[in-house]
């Protein structure tokens, strides 16, 4: 092989390379972006479940909807 072709080999290689990392940095971006994303969709449903569960938990009335059934039947 020439030197000529040596050096437009390794020069092309040396393109390729950087391309593939600029790419990765580029990438990596937005990874992050969407690993954030995911939390803050993840803690937002937890709270509204939470929220949820604390209204049922503290918001019952005195009086239940449905009495309690006789302890014993009336004779």
């Amino acid at each position: 092989m020439p030197a000529s072709k040596s050096s437009e080999i390794a020069e092309l290689e040396t393109r390729s390379n950087q391309q593939e990392s600029e790419k990765g940095e580029q990438n990596s971006g937005r990874s992050q972006g969407a690993g954030r994303q995911g939390v803050a969709i993840a803690a937002a449903v937890l709270l509204a479940c939470g929220g949820l569960v604390g209204y049922g938990v503290f918001a019952t009335d005195e009086q239940s909807a449905v009495p309690p059934p006789p302890s014993r039947p009336p004779r």
